[in-house]
């Protein structure tokens, strides 16, 4: 954990140090906002410059020349001494005690989301059941060794490059790898692989996303250079433990995490920059949004043009000042596009797909809010899963929205603060209504994530804390103080329930130098031959991570890891033949554990098991607690001389037919059938003498799904659950023996 917090703070002072010259100049960043400014800005700069020159390079032999351009750019602006005079004047605005409030929530924020990292000393954990780590990490270490341009081919010794091929080549249809370049450069420039960085660069993100959130935040409440007040500590509690921007994190939403930020942050710049006062900032961003996650721009031109209507609607502002704003924003877009044309065109292809093929496909994942009633819907919207929404009353939340909706129209009459969550409200209304309206639940969950950084800010300026309650001055700072505890506790509330919920998903799904090392092991035990990938815990994910360590042909397991990333490789191939492969790695529950294998080494919760005498399994699910589901049929070749005895528990049947059903034996070929009822049966199968063995299990009544019967949307065919599976010398349990036909 500690190198992981000397890294992020490595980086967010280097990036800070690189952006912070550009914050100068820039009538809409003012006073002490220039310094979270700066890690917004160097984020953005060395994202644009990295991607740049992937286009004509990779980044693992162009590394020396960017950190070469970026050391010649620090020392160009900060031997300027009026610029390093300002930097510490900014410093010396900073209260010494706001500044220790949001330095101590963004510590609090940075152990609790990297906690794997402290108990299992995880290179990477999944918190949620994605899988989008391995994705970008491997879109990293392909940057590393190619030009963007380059089009991805099959390898059998890594094969999960493949995954990359919508990213990289002519004509991407997803070439947003902004975020996955600076994953790239820091891991050139330290000479390590990516994944030893991805954690710390998706904490970074947080943190630069916390930054511009904060900045959106009325000036009025100033932040970070005025005393402390209970309203400025509820305010930055609710910014730094924002739900929304939580979940891309426990998501692993890497380049989401990026984007959002950028997008955020050109929001912010084009709604506080008068008419006539084009800056390179802008441009900068936008080309930064492009390169990261460029489906982004669109949603923030709505939100925008949602700001500037309400600013003309209860501001007065005058139409034509909006009007040349409006062509200023226009302007900055067009100098980004124009200016960088081999990100801009790429970012065309990635809208195209975004917008036109892949939101077709959102009804095929599973709703996120099913089941809650109409109170308990919006308050699980704002916090983007359901753990707080069951917990909260419906009427608390009723009586917290009329709160607001009280304190924001006495802020739409007095404050002109009031038109960011009156603009907000409106983008977010419009996308959401759409959203639920095409039943895109895909989008139910990722529209929240988009605009993450704009709901606490929004929701703090309709309290109204940053306006006077004129003759009710006391009546009018105890409703508002109310209101923005409400959001404080909703925000704080969901982000625990997240948070607690993530660290017991990422306690079983995570990657650490255990993996590595049985990886290692299992490449060096093979030879040149190709390795097997068996496991019965988290198979899927494991399997992906096996594949991006290993350098040896993998054989894939039909049932375990099949699908997603993995799936153009879970079927025979030429590369690796079925049953190939002399060596296994694997875990106890994927099959190692059985009599007649050798166990070469073991690394943790990892084995490397020679296979040539042991035993394969296939028809199980993963591990569900001492047990597994089996599917349509169970199948085990036994190879070796040592066992005679085949011990299992067949268990809770799943959507018996009947109160007991025959169930088919094979052994080499001799078949039986046995009566077993639905309760739990104990069977011992005799092995006849020879050196191999095929035993199959069917069960002869119908092999159904939950999904097909509508009591989930798990569409895996379940028959038994089976448990105590071994081989032995002597029977554990009643023995049935099957004979061939005469």
């Amino acid at each position: 954990m500690t190198r992981l917090l000397f890294e992020v703070a490595i980086c967010v002072v280097g990036l800070s140090l690189v952006g912070y010259p550009l914050t100068r100049h820039n009538p809409a960043i003012k006073g002490a906002e220039r310094l979270p400014w700066a890690l917004i800005l160097g984020i953005c700069t060395t994202i644009v410059l990295v991607r740049s020159v992937n286009a004509v390079a990779p980044i693992g032999q162009a590394s020396p020349w960017i950190a070469a351009g970026l050391v010649a750019w620090l020392v160009y602006s900060w031997r300027d001494g009026a610029l390093r005079d300002l930097f510490f004047g900014d410093l010396r605005a900073l209260d010494p005690i706001m500044s220790a409030v949001w330095l101590t929530a963004l510590v609090v924020l940075t152990v609790a989301l990297n906690i794997p990292v402290f108990s299992h000393k995880a290179l990477v954990a999944e918190a949620s059941s994605n899988h989008d780590a391995i994705y970008y990490v491997t879109n990293a270490r392909w940057m590393l060794g190619h030009r963007f341009g380059d089009t991805v081919t099959y390898s059998a010794d890594h094969p999960l490059f493949w995954m990359a091929r919508s990213a990289f080549g002519a004509a991407p249809s997803l070439g947003r790898v902004g975020a996955e370049g600076l994953l790239a450069f820091v891991s050139a420039i330290s000479a390590q692989d990516p994944v030893t960085h991805f954690l710390a660069l998706q904490t970074v993100a947080v943190i630069g996303g916390t930054s511009a959130s904060a900045l959106l935040i009325p000036r009025r409440l100033a932040l970070f250079s005025s005393r402390p007040t209970a309203a400025k500590v509820l305010a930055a509690g609710s910014v730094v433990f924002a739900p929304a921007l939580v979940q891309i994190f426990i998501n692993s939403s890497f380049a989401n995490a990026y984007g959002v930020v950028l997008m955020t942050s050109f929001v912010l710049i084009s709604i506080r920059s008068k008419a006539w006062s084009l800056r390179v900032q802008q441009p900068l961003l936008f080309a930064g949004m492009l390169a990261t996650y460029p489906e982004l721009s669109p949603i923030a031109l709505i939100i925008i043009g949602s700001i500037f209507l309400f600013e003309l609607l209860l501001r007065g502002e005058s139409f034509r000042e909006l009007l040349m704003s409006g062509f200023q924003i226009l302007a900055s877009v067009a100098i980004a596009i124009v200016a960088v044309p081999w990100i801009s065109s790429v970012a065309a292809m990635t809208l195209k797909t975004v917008y036109f093929v892949a939101s077709t496909q959102g009804n095929s994942w599973p709703d996120p809010y099913a089941g809650l009633s109409a109170l308990q819907l919006p308050l699980a919207v704002f916090s983007t899963s359901q753990g707080l929404a069951t917990i909260v009353p419906g009427a608390f939340f009723v009586a917290f929205a009329g709160l607001l909706c009280i304190t924001l129209a006495r802020s739409t009459v007095r404050s002109p603060d009031s038109s960011l969550p009156l603009g907000v409200a409106l983008a977010l209304t419009v996308f959401l209504s759409y959203i639920f309206h095409k039943e895109f639940n895909y989008g139910k969950l990722k529209i929240l994530e988009y605009f993450s950084l704009f709901l606490a800010p929004s929701l703090i300026a309709a309290c109204g804390v940053a306006t006077s309650g004129g003759k009710h001055e006391g009546l009018h700072r105890i409703v508002q103080h109310l209101a923005i505890l409400g959001v404080a506790a909703m925000n704080i509330g969901a982000c625990y329930l997240l948070l607690q919920k993530g660290s017991l998903t990422a306690g079983r799904r995570y990657v650490a130098n255990d993996l590595v090392n049985a990886v290692k092991a299992a490449d060096q035990w093979s030879g040149q031959r190709s390795v097997a990938v068996r496991f019965g815990s988290e198979p899927f994910l494991y399997s992906m991570w096996t594949a991006y360590f290993s350098n040896r042909p993998l054989e894939f397991s039909a049932v375990y890891g099949s699908g997603g990333y993995l799936e153009p490789f879970v079927s025979t191939h030429p590369a690796v033949p079925r049953g190939s492969s002399q060596v296994m790695i694997t875990d106890a529950i994927g099959g190692s554990t059985l009599l007649g294998e050798k166990i070469l080494a073991r690394y943790g919760r990892f084995e490397v098991v020679d296979v040539t005498d042991g035993t394969r399994i296939s028809g199980l699910y993963g591990d569900e607690g001492g047990w597994s589901w089996m599917g349509r049929k169970l199948l085990l070749n036994i190879v070796g001389q040592g066992a005679k005895f085949l011990n299992l528990v067949l268990a809770n049947r799943f959507a018996p037919a009947a109160a007991s059903e025959k169930v088919a034996v094979t052994v080499d070929g001799a078949r039986c059938e046995l009566t077993i009822s639905t309760e739990p049966h104990q069977l011992t199968l005799a092995i006849p003498p020879g050196h191999e063995h095929q035993v199959t299990i069917v069960p002869l009544g119908p092999v159904r799904s939950p999904a097909l019967l509508g009591q989930s949307v798990d569409t895996r065919e379940l028959s038994y659950q089976v448990s105590g599976l071994s081989l032995s010398i002597n029977p554990r349990f009643p023995t049935l023996t099957c004979r061939s036909e005469p």
